[in-house]
């Protein structure tokens, strides 16, 4: 459920904004009152989701940026203050015989939070991760509409029997952001309908 307001009077910078978990992360926030700076390696999406957010009486501000770039990170971001959280995945959290880079970076990205966690507790900011599982992206969306039996088998991985949506990734980030998360960091959260729990290994 949207809190109107929980977020006024504070600037939230999303990465990868355009689009996916970003795109619902940035307008979820901008409904509960945040004014948000929208970054996408694509300027063109970044630039649609802050009209998007404008159109809905919000404030936004677009920026293109590839946050491998560190030279163009620094120029986006002077400081952070309360609150961070990155966007690992379950396949951080778990091995399998294919994926090795994804799998690699989302496992260090991770152990990444963890340090941050610590490193800046005496800072008062808070450094949290998601671990999503298989959420209804667009880039997710192309590759099931290849199959309904692929699709129906995908769901059957989740005991919740579905895929997650990413208004839910927005609502469990917008949480962790929040005051009511004041005393979370160094969190892993997965974000899985069960996939993890029920113990699966390779899809």
């Amino acid at each position: 459920m949207v809190q109107a307001q929980r977020f006024h009077g504070r600037v939230a910078l999303i990465t990868g904004g355009g689009a996916g978990f970003g795109r619902s992360t940035a307008l979820r926030l901008a409904a509960e009152g945040a004014k948000i700076a929208v970054a996408d390696i694509i300027p063109e999406r970044a630039t649609a989701v802050g009209e998007e957010i404008e159109a809905r009486g919000g404030i936004a501000l677009d920026i293109g940026c590839d946050v491998s770039n560190g030279e163009q990170c620094r120029r986006m971001v002077e400081e952070v203050v309360g609150a961070v959280v990155h966007v690992s995945s379950i396949g951080g959290m778990r091995g399998s015989t294919h994926g090795l880079p994804f799998q690699t970076a989302k496992g260090g990205l991770i152990n990444l939070t963890r340090h941050m966690a610590i490193a800046h507790a005496k800072d008062h900011i808070r450094v949290n991760c998601i671990c999503p599982g298989v959420v209804n992206t667009p880039l997710t969306e192309k590759w099931l509409s290849s199959s309904d039996d692929l699709y129906r088998e995908v769901c059957a991985w989740h005991p919740m029997n579905r895929i997650g949506r990413p208004e839910e990734i927005a609502a469990t980030v917008a949480f962790l952001l929040s005051d009511e998360a004041s005393f979370i960091t160094g969190a892993i959260l997965a974000i899985d309908g069960g996939y993890l729990a029920a113990g699966r290994g390779n899809p």
